[in-house]
């Protein structure tokens, strides 16, 4: 649906606004604004305002995606990154946010709820499907050959239960 009036920014703020609703980036809010027919300069008063009055945070709206995503579903820093990408959030922004240098603990308990989780699923299958599995989810490649092999050796042993793979408390 276009606009009656390109370059009402007051009715541009309001349908910002509606979108606001829920969480969205900036880009969301300007990429929402350009597909209704606003000016340029419209979309860019409008986010300049709503980043002023604190309607529109991307630091914040970037770490709320960032908790989410791993409580619902275990998940590495590269697909964090290639989600928080898609969704408009500048390097800068990401960088704050998951930190320049990853902890390993953090990511590691996270492909191990990961690799357990398919396991119930999955069974014992073959450990390189499980490595891929976990490299989908956007873990280091070290890591997921790393659970990978723990998972082989656990089968080669006759082990049954899923001591090595249960995250450490």
């Amino acid at each position: 649906m276009r606009v009656t009036d390109p370059g009402d920014a007051e009715q541009a703020r309001e349908y910002a606004l509606r979108l606001l609703a829920r969480p969205r980036t900036e880009h969301q809010v300007r990429e929402a604004l350009r597909r209704r027919g606003y000016e340029s300069r419209v979309q860019e008063e409008v986010v300049v305002r709503l980043r002023r009055v604190g309607l529109l945070d991307d630091m914040a709206y970037a770490r709320a995606y960032v908790q989410e995503m791993l409580a619902a579903r275990p998940s590495g820093r590269r697909l964090l990154e290639q989600k928080l990408r898609q969704r408009g959030i500048s390097r800068a922004v990401i960088e704050r946010v998951l930190g320049d240098e990853p902890e390993p603990g953090p990511e590691e308990e996270a492909a191990r709820r990961a690799a357990l989780a398919w396991v119930r699923r999955h069974g014992r299958g073959e450990a390189r499907r499980l490595a891929a599995y976990l490299g989908r989810r956007g873990f280091d490649w070290e890591l997921c050959s790393q659970l990978a092999r723990e998972l082989a050796a656990e089968r080669s042993d006759g082990s049954q239960d899923d001591a090595g793979l249960t995250p450490s408390p």
